[in-house]
């Protein structure tokens, strides 16, 4: 798994990293996860699961 930080996903969507952020805690996507360490979260984010859910949703739009 190639991973990407929150701050990339977040460029790649157009979206704040704070919705990443609170979007993984709280397992909304399929292409990563938050865990909660003694004092912070931990993001992983998986680069081609978030790819492909991109074109994928690109494709819908454009059918």
């Amino acid at each position: 798994m190639k991973r990407m930080t929150v701050k990339e996903a977040a460029e790649l969507l157009n979206v704040n990293p704070q919705y990443i952020r609170v979007g993984l805690q709280q397992k909304k996507f399929k292409w990563g996860y938050a865990k909660k360490g003694t004092s912070k979260w931990h993001y992983y984010i998986d680069q081609e699961s978030l790819e492909k859910e991109i074109k994928e949703t690109q494709g819908k739009r454009h059918d």
